[in-house]
């Protein structure tokens, strides 16, 4: 189901919580956002996972996204989950190079990310 490359660089704990993401999606058009921080990164480099059903989310629509919230895109590693949909792990620069205050707002940005990346909010 899930690729030999993800299974060698991602937790046991973390493809947990991927998988939980992508079972919360309810359509094609649905997202899932996780904003976290690895524990060896540096305070600058935050992490973004995005969710989709079905086909991958083209980087043309993801990463002017990420640049209007504020992020800089450093890299992107798709991961397509078979028969199901896909996993994008973004790598990030926060703004300010200290991203502990937005991992404070976690939630609220993830929630704000998935509804621009749906559609349902103005980019």
């Amino acid at each position: 189901m899930l690729p030999e490359g993800y299974r060698i660089r991602t937790s046991p704990l973390e493809a947990a919580e991927d998988i939980a993401r992508l079972a919360e999606l309810n359509g094609p058009q649905a997202r899932q956002v996780r904003l976290f921080a690895r524990e060896d990164d540096e305070v600058s480099r935050l992490h973004l996972k995005t969710y989709r059903l079905g086909s991958i989310i083209p980087l043309s629509e993801a990463v002017p996204v990420l640049e209007n919230f504020g992020f800089r895109v450093l890299e992107e590693v798709p991961t397509p989950v078979q028969g199901i949909g896909y996993i994008h792990d973004f790598a990030l620069g926060a703004a300010g190079d200290d991203g502990s205050a937005v991992l404070a707002r976690a939630r609220e940005v993830e929630h704000a990310i998935a509804a621009v990346l749906e559609g349902a909010a103005e980019n």
